[in-house]
């Protein structure tokens, strides 16, 4: 596959192989952290994201569900139905974890 409009650090991540995440976890208010299969871990800030359809996930509580589905993707259960987000926009954009904290 080629990626010819795709953004460099797009092109960069899949040329390299994508990479599998392993956990996900909440944090508040709309920050998630994701274990990659490589060992990486990064937070990526959903703040300000969820319009539309997607405003049900303004619910801190419900946001607080989060998990990963079946093809690793990072998910949530909602009354609108069943929503998820690709885990390599975590691994591409989201900011690098401290193994520390």
């Amino acid at each position: 596959m080629t990626w010819n409009t795709a953004p460099e650090e797009v092109k960069e991540y899949f040329n390299a192989g994508p990479h599998k995440a392993i956990s996900v976890v909440a944090e508040s208010p709309y920050n998630v952290v994701v274990t990659f299969d490589d060992g990486m871990r990064k937070r990526y800030d959903y703040t300000g994201k969820f319009t539309g359809i997607l405003s049900v996930l303004n619910d801190t509580e419900l946001f607080q569900h989060v998990y990963l589905d079946d093809s690793s993707s990072i998910s949530w259960d909602t009354p609108n139905g069943h929503m998820d987000f690709s885990a390599d926009t975590v691994y591409i954009y989201g900011q690098p974890v401290n193994a520390l904290q």
